[in-house]
């Protein structure tokens, strides 16, 4: 299947490109940011281009995921961040089921070590400014090989894992919740205006609870069959 250029990559503003381009903003999640990650978005009024139906963000990832698969090995050569992202490796992934009130996700972003979604106030303005009001949510990706394990990282970063099992960082501009999901670290990051553990913390909550474990083989299974 020889992919068109348009459809490979998603050009997105400087200021999405920073907020999804991966680890968050002094959370303990792991970067990877030799290359650009794959970026999906749902939202036109962000001045980016929409490439997804929003209703089902997990279908926009799988079809990224099928794309990369039908890719020739020139295509991959050419759009070298699906290859160099590891997109066709991924066999499973755990996908966030949240509702956050007054807010709604508006873009997700793929890297070698995980994802990153990102959630803007459903009321907002021309104004808007993601880094103001924005949420943001990575969660590594369960084939990541991390150097060190949670503890130890919370530990290097000066945190200390409450009892919750979390731990919560705040600093000059933003402040995150960070923690796991069986072994998969995630950060829930935003801007210092939102200096609330608890509220952090109880999307942290609901996050763990209701995460989903994506096996990649089966939904590519199903939307193919369901293209046929």
């Amino acid at each position: 299947m020889k992919v068109k250029k348009n459809l490979a990559i998603t050009l997105v503003t400087a200021a999405m490109l920073a907020a999804l381009a991966g680890c968050a903003k002094g959370g303990i999640t792991e970067p990877h940011v030799e290359n650009s990650p794959i970026r999906i978005s749902f939202d036109e009024s962000l001045g980016l281009s929409k490439t997804a139906d929003s209703t089902n963000p997990l279908d926009a990832i799988i079809y990224e995921i099928d794309l990369s698969q039908r890719m020739s090995k020139s295509e991959h050569d050419s759009y070298g961040n699906y290859h160099s992202n590891k997109i066709t490796e991924l066999e499973e992934f755990y996908f966030p089921v949240l509702e956050i009130d007054k807010f709604e996700l508006t873009g997700i972003a793929i890297d070698a070590a995980g994802f990153g979604y990102f959630y803007t106030p459903i009321n907002r303005d021309n104004d808007y400014h993601h880094l103001d009001s924005g949420i943001e949510l990575r969660i590594g990706r369960p084939d990541y090989v991390y150097t060190t394990t949670f503890e130890e990282k919370v530990k290097i970063n000066n945190l200390e894992i409450k009892e919750d099992g979390f731990a919560y960082h705040e600093w000059t501009e933003f402040c995150a919740v960070c923690g796991e999901i069986n072994g998969v670290w995630f950060d829930i990051t935003a801007n210092i205006s939102f200096a609330d553990y608890e509220y952090l913390r109880d999307i942290a909550l609901q996050l763990v609870k209701n995460a989903k474990l994506v096996d990649v083989k089966q939904e590519l299974d199903v939307m193919r069959k369901n293209a046929d």
